[in-house]
């Protein structure tokens, strides 16, 4: 049986990088669609709470 020179792709080995970086994007995807809105709302505190020491009491309403 006739086995490829390693520095030849073959079929498999495409796949597997397809596969790797198909991976790769969903979990960026994911730490994105996480950390978006964790990091809004820690941002939107810490608006709050710099306001709230210079004396303003309400923000947003």
């Amino acid at each position: 049986m006739f086995t490829p020179p390693s520095g030849v792709p073959t079929r498999a080995r495409i796949m597997d990088e397809a596969t790797r970086h198909t991976l790769v994007i969903a979990i960026i995807a994911a730490l994105l669609l996480i950390g978006t809105p964790v990091l809004i709302l820690k941002l939107r505190k810490r608006k709050r709470d710099k306001l709230r020491r210079r004396g303003i009491k309400r923000y947003g309403h």
